[in-house]
This record gives C-alpha cells, structure tokens and sequence, in this order.
C-alpha cells in the first residue's frame, strides 16, 4: 500500500523511486588502510534502505525508512541510529515513517512537502507521524570516512 502510494505521489512531480538500495551502492568509504576500510563496509554492505528518492538526474533527494513495531528492539535500534547518522553526515535526508498508523497518502505528501514538492495553494495536514533525522547522535564521519554518490 505504501509503495503504491508513494509512486502516485512521486510521479506528479517525476521523482525516481528506488526501493530496497544496498547503503554500499550510494555510500562510499574514504579510508586508505585496507583493514579498516573493509571493517567499515561490512558495516554498510549488507544494510539496505527501504526507498531512495531521486531526481530526474538521479541525484538522491531523500530515503525513506518504513518502520512497525519490529524496530523497537535494541539490535533494531541500533541498526536504525547507523543508517540515521550515517545519511545525515553524507547530506541526505531520511524520513522514517510509521507503518503502523497507515496514513500512507498523508505521511507521503509531508516529506514532499518537505522537499518542496507540493501545490501551494493545498493545506497540509502537519499532525501525522514523520521523523526527520536532523542531526547525527553519534557522527560515524568525524574524519571522513563517508561520502555520497548519486545511484
């Protein structure tokens, strides 16, 4: 339902929808010492995130990570600070949206808002449960370690 959603939503404004990116194919590690740079891939390599939205260039705008109730365990918790932090300090915004509520059309519509995609003369409905990571709680890039590409 929600993949539905979000490729009418997207196709009014011919955003490219990418589902299920592996973080390594847009997330490259920046560190000489072999050992270390493939310590750091393993961390990416095999972490996916649930939808990349990208422009007609395909420069990515913003992800989005759908989450229920599976992500309130602790190992989920943690996985879900990396990919947080990690896409902050590359620049790249993340939206995680609660499945549970299914306000899909609402919740779609916010983060294009949010991009700056929308009608202007349409009221958005702000009462609806979007997290936008706006900081990194624990900074994976102090030195550089990450960069991001385009897909």
């Amino acid at each position: 339902s929600f993949w539905t959603e979000l490729q009418k939503q997207c196709s009014k404004y011919n955003i490219i929808i990418c589902p299920k990116v592996r973080m390594e194919d847009f997330i490259e590690v920046n560190v000489k010492d072999y050992k270390t740079k493939e310590s750091w891939r393993g961390k990416i390599k095999s972490r996916h995130i649930d939808f990349i939205l990208c422009d007609i260039n395909l420069k990515i705008i913003a992800a989005i990570e759908l989450d229920d109730c599976s992500h309130q365990s602790p190992a989920a918790k943690k996985t879900d600070q990396f990919k947080n932090d990690v896409l902050y300090t590359i620049g790249i915004p993340l939206h995680r949206v609660n499945v549970d509520n299914g306000n899909f059309k609402q919740n779609i519509e916010l983060i294009l808002h949010q991009l700056g995609y929308h009608p202007k003369d349409k009221p958005l409905n702000k009462n609806i449960d979007i997290q936008e990571n706006k900081e990194a709680t624990n900074n994976p890039n102090k030195t550089g370690i990450f960069s991001g590409t385009n897909i």
